[in-house]
């Protein structure tokens, strides 16, 4: 709570789920409903406390972060006391209600791009891959987000490859989350990830991690096109790519990467040329580019 400001609070709205899922009929039931009930019954909108100004939340997520802890004492790993290993360390503790509390907190220690590298550097990154697969949607939703931050920004040769091989596929089944920003980040976080190794890859391939990524060429949000047009791009970099395509298993990927090279945004033009460019490295694959409709 002291790391959350009322500009986090969650509040239901019409157009996101669940509310995006009911007609206005069942809408305006609810709201007789409501306004039937007495009064102190109701529950409150906005929340019966008010979690206080950004400045201070900012202020205190801040300390977590830079603060140096006690120098004379250790966590049982032997890491020194200070607020992101100590958040880490209770990450690991075997009691639900914990971790459910740590990746919210995570959430919010992340929001701040400056506060990652400390997450990194603290254990972070493997604490918050112990939370992805939580039971609790929002606690589960708040540590994959926390990852894909941390991936956008993190240099992948600085995390250890145990760690990008794991964060693989809860980023990959982000990508199929309902709410666009958890889609844009995922997305973003595994182009980062895939410039690391054929391995890796691999994996995110394996994980369906192509189909994925394609279905978010469909999404009526640019960035969100952009970002998974930017991993299909990393993707491309895969021999078993490469191969598929050779078999001409690809042609609507083809005509895909074709179409937005004619696109008005200039980052997705140079994601799907570069993506055409390694793949017509390959002589099989040049010859169904060249002989494509909309090609040149």
């Amino acid at each position: 709570n002291l790391c959350r400001s009322r500009e986090d609070k969650i509040r239901p709205k019409k157009n996101e789920f669940p509310f995006n899922e009911l007609g206005d009929d069942d809408l305006a039931a609810i709201e007789q409903f409501y306004e039937k009930m007495p009064a102190e019954s109701r529950p409150v909108k906005n929340g019966e406390v008010d979690a206080g100004s950004k400045d201070v939340a900012e202020k205190l997520r801040r300390w977590c972060v830079l603060q140096s802890g006690d120098t004379t004492k250790k966590l049982p790993d032997g890491t020194a006391t200070t607020g992101s290993n100590v958040i880490s360390h209770l990450g690991k503790c075997a009691a639900m209600r914990v971790k459910t509390i740590v990746a919210m907190v995570f959430k919010y220690l992340c929001a701040d791009q400056q506060h990652r590298r400390y997450i990194v550097t603290s254990g972070g990154v493997r604490t918050l891959l112990g939370l992805v697969d939580l039971e609790d949607e929002a606690a589960r939703d708040a540590a994959r987000q926390a990852l894909a931050q941390i991936c956008i920004v993190t240099n992948p040769s600085l995390l250890p490859y145990s760690e990008q091989l794991d964060a693989v596929r809860p980023l990959v089944q982000t990508l199929e989350h309902h709410h666009e920003l958890l889609q844009f980040e995922a997305a973003m976080g595994l182009t980062n990830l895939l410039t690391s190794s054929d391995e890796l890859r691999s994996r995110a391939i394996l994980a369906r991690g192509w189909y994925a990524c394609r279905d978010l060429l469909f999404s009526d949000n640019e960035l969100v096109q952009r970002a998974g047009l930017e991993a299909m791009c990393n993707l491309t970099m895969a021999p078993e790519m490469l191969e598929r395509f050779a078999e001409g298993k690809c042609e609507l990927e083809l005509r895909v990467f074709i179409g937005f090279c004619s696109s008005e945004d200039r980052a997705s033009v140079i994601a799907a040329s570069g993506a055409l460019a390694m793949l017509a490295s390959c002589d099989e694959v040049a010859v169904h580019i060249a002989a494509n409709e909309n090609f040149g």
